[in-house]
Protein backbone atom coordinates (compact mmCIF):
# COMPACT_ATOMS: atom_id res chain seq x y z
CA UNK A 1 0.00 0.00 0.00
CA UNK A 2 2.70 2.37 1.15
CA UNK A 3 4.06 1.64 -2.73
CA UNK A 4 1.25 2.58 -4.27
CA UNK A 5 0.30 5.88 -2.11
CA UNK A 6 3.97 7.16 -3.23
CA UNK A 7 3.86 5.96 -7.18
CA UNK A 8 0.02 6.98 -7.98
CA UNK A 9 -0.37 9.60 -5.49
CA UNK A 10 2.46 10.94 -4.37
CA UNK A 11 1.72 10.67 -0.92
CA UNK A 12 4.76 9.16 1.69
CA UNK A 13 3.67 7.74 4.39
CA UNK A 14 5.29 5.12 6.97
CA UNK A 15 4.58 1.21 6.56
CA UNK A 16 5.88 -1.83 8.41
CA UNK A 17 5.64 -2.39 12.45
CA UNK A 18 6.46 1.49 13.24
CA UNK A 19 8.06 0.22 16.01
CA UNK A 20 5.18 -1.43 17.41
CA UNK A 21 5.80 -4.98 16.61
CA UNK A 22 4.23 -6.41 20.24
CA UNK A 23 1.15 -4.27 19.93
CA UNK A 24 0.71 -6.01 15.88
CA UNK A 25 1.16 -9.04 17.44
CA UNK A 26 -1.33 -9.21 20.34
CA UNK A 27 -3.47 -7.55 17.67
CA UNK A 28 -3.52 -10.73 14.92
CA UNK A 29 -2.34 -7.96 12.40
CA UNK A 30 0.67 -7.71 10.18
CA UNK A 31 2.44 -4.66 8.69
CA UNK A 32 0.23 -1.21 8.51
CA UNK A 33 0.39 1.55 6.63
CA UNK A 34 0.50 5.26 8.50
CA UNK A 35 -0.53 8.64 7.03
CA UNK A 36 0.55 11.62 9.39
CA UNK A 37 -1.29 14.85 8.77
CA UNK A 38 -0.03 18.30 9.86
CA UNK A 39 -0.93 22.21 9.61
CA UNK A 40 1.30 22.08 6.66
CA UNK A 41 -1.20 19.96 4.74
CA UNK A 42 -2.88 20.77 1.60
CA UNK A 43 -6.83 20.02 1.56
CA UNK A 44 -5.74 18.44 -1.98
CA UNK A 45 -3.46 16.05 -0.10
CA UNK A 46 -5.97 15.41 2.11
CA UNK A 47 -8.55 14.71 -0.65
CA UNK A 48 -5.88 12.50 -2.75
CA UNK A 49 -5.71 10.37 1.09
CA UNK A 50 -9.12 9.92 1.14
CA UNK A 51 -9.52 8.94 -2.93
CA UNK A 52 -7.00 6.11 -2.26
CA UNK A 53 -9.19 4.68 1.06
CA UNK A 54 -12.05 4.23 -1.94
CA UNK A 55 -10.10 2.63 -3.26
CA UNK A 56 -8.99 0.20 -1.13
CA UNK A 57 -12.57 -0.49 -0.42
CA UNK A 58 -13.34 -0.06 -4.06
CA UNK A 59 -10.81 -3.48 -4.91
CA UNK A 60 -13.19 -5.41 -2.85
CA UNK A 61 -16.28 -3.85 -4.59
CA UNK A 62 -17.73 -6.55 -7.16
CA UNK A 63 -21.25 -6.70 -6.31
CA UNK A 64 -22.53 -10.63 -6.68
CA UNK A 65 -24.82 -11.43 -9.31
CA UNK A 66 -28.29 -11.49 -7.34
CA UNK A 67 -27.79 -7.75 -6.59
CA UNK A 68 -28.69 -5.11 -9.22
CA UNK A 69 -26.74 -2.83 -10.23
CA UNK A 70 -28.79 -0.24 -11.54
CA UNK A 71 -27.96 2.53 -8.53
CA UNK A 72 -31.25 1.94 -7.13
CA UNK A 73 -29.88 0.92 -3.36
CA UNK A 74 -28.43 2.88 -0.72
CA UNK A 75 -26.81 1.73 2.29
CA UNK A 76 -25.54 4.31 4.75
CA UNK A 77 -23.05 2.19 7.18
CA UNK A 78 -21.61 3.13 10.59
CA UNK A 79 -17.70 2.50 11.57
CA UNK A 80 -15.01 3.00 13.47
CA UNK A 81 -11.33 3.20 12.35
CA UNK A 82 -9.03 2.08 15.10
CA UNK A 83 -5.07 3.37 15.15
CA UNK A 84 -4.00 0.88 12.97
CA UNK A 85 -6.73 1.02 10.32
CA UNK A 86 -8.32 -1.32 11.42
CA UNK A 87 -11.91 -1.14 11.12
CA UNK A 88 -14.30 -2.56 13.50
CA UNK A 89 -18.04 -2.30 15.14
CA UNK A 90 -19.61 -2.04 11.32
CA UNK A 91 -23.10 -1.84 11.09
CA UNK A 92 -25.74 -0.88 8.89
CA UNK A 93 -26.92 2.67 10.26
CA UNK A 94 -29.89 3.00 7.09
CA UNK A 95 -30.65 0.21 4.99
CA UNK A 96 -31.39 -0.17 1.36
CA UNK A 97 -33.95 -2.18 2.23
CA UNK A 98 -32.07 -5.21 0.45
CA UNK A 99 -30.10 -7.96 3.08
CA UNK A 100 -27.92 -9.04 0.79
CA UNK A 101 -26.57 -5.65 -0.56
CA UNK A 102 -26.40 -4.61 2.96
CA UNK A 103 -24.20 -7.61 4.18
CA UNK A 104 -22.27 -7.25 0.92
CA UNK A 105 -21.24 -3.38 2.09
CA UNK A 106 -20.01 -4.74 5.44
CA UNK A 107 -18.17 -7.43 3.43
CA UNK A 108 -16.21 -5.10 1.69
CA UNK A 109 -15.36 -3.33 4.21
CA UNK A 110 -14.11 -5.74 6.09
CA UNK A 111 -12.04 -7.53 3.43
CA UNK A 112 -10.52 -3.76 2.86
CA UNK A 113 -9.52 -3.64 6.60
CA UNK A 114 -6.83 -2.69 7.37
CA UNK A 115 -7.47 0.64 5.55
CA UNK A 116 -4.97 3.39 6.05
CA UNK A 117 -4.65 4.84 9.65
CA UNK A 118 -6.68 7.88 9.97
CA UNK A 119 -4.69 11.00 10.56
CA UNK A 120 -4.11 12.04 14.21
CA UNK A 121 -6.28 15.26 14.08
CA UNK A 122 -9.33 12.65 13.77
CA UNK A 123 -8.12 9.59 15.62
CA UNK A 124 -10.07 10.24 18.49
CA UNK A 125 -13.26 10.74 16.93
CA UNK A 126 -12.66 8.07 14.18
CA UNK A 127 -12.09 5.53 16.91
CA UNK A 128 -14.99 7.04 19.71
CA UNK A 129 -17.66 8.40 17.33
CA UNK A 130 -16.64 6.59 14.33
CA UNK A 131 -17.65 7.16 10.54
CA UNK A 132 -20.74 6.73 8.01
CA UNK A 133 -20.10 6.16 4.18
CA UNK A 134 -22.87 5.91 2.00
CA UNK A 135 -22.82 3.06 -0.73
CA UNK A 136 -24.71 2.79 -3.91
CA UNK A 137 -25.18 -0.15 -5.88
CA UNK A 138 -23.33 1.24 -8.97
CA UNK A 139 -21.44 -1.65 -10.86
CA UNK A 140 -18.13 0.16 -9.86
CA UNK A 141 -17.57 2.10 -6.76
Amino acid sequence: MAKILGNRANIVVRSGFLCAQPAHDQLGIGPTVRASFGIYNTKDEIDRFVEMIRSEIAANWIIPPNIPTDGSLESKVFFRIDEYGKVFDIRIEKSSGNSAFDEFCKRALRKASPLNAPPPQILHEAITEGVEVSFSNNSSY
